[in-house]
């Protein structure tokens, strides 16, 4: 496939782009946006935390964005230039968190449907409630084994 004209594609030639996933999916998600970008881009798709088939994850541990962070801090060193950093959903504020952590190290930020809950404490206590009831339904569902409930929940709401 050629790399579509547009401008952002030409943007990004020769440089490299760090795509990090929702949540759900893994760095796989990403395979078609790299076989639209020029063949001069490095396109690194790590997968999160608990989303590698080597890694154990349970439900109900705990894991801040900086965790993540901490994980993908190595992978920004060792790229000569900032990077374009794309992130969906969870992905999204993961990205966030390393753009606010190392921001001389991000060349640019695209987030789409970024999620960060623990914003809403404070700025809107009703919606942070509502997210905080959505969250304990989804585990109610994932205690009991049933994941495509749970799935269906998080993308109803």
């Amino acid at each position: 496939m050629s790399a579509p004209s547009h401008s952002l594609f030409r943007s990004v030639a020769g440089h490299t782009v760090l795509a990090l996933h929702s949540s759900g999916s893994k760095g796989g998600q990403w395979r078609a946006y790299g076989q639209a970008l020029p063949a001069a881009v490095r396109l690194h798709t790590p997968d999160l935390l608990g989303y590698a088939a080597t890694e154990a994850f349970r439900p109900g541990m705990a894991l801040t964005l900086d965790d993540e962070g901490d994980r993908l801090m190595p992978l920004l060193g060792q790229v000569d230039a900032p990077v374009h950093l794309v992130g969906h959903s969870y992905g999204g504020a993961v990205a966030l968190q390393l753009a606010l952590r190392r921001p001389q190290r991000i060349r640019s930020l695209t987030l789409y449907e970024p999620v960060h809950f623990a914003l809403l404490r404070q700025a809107a206590p009703g919606a942070w409630q509502e997210v905080q009831a959505l969250a304990g339904d989804i585990a109610g569902h994932l205690e009991a084994h049933a994941p495509d409930p749970a799935a269906e929940r998080l993308v109803d709401y």
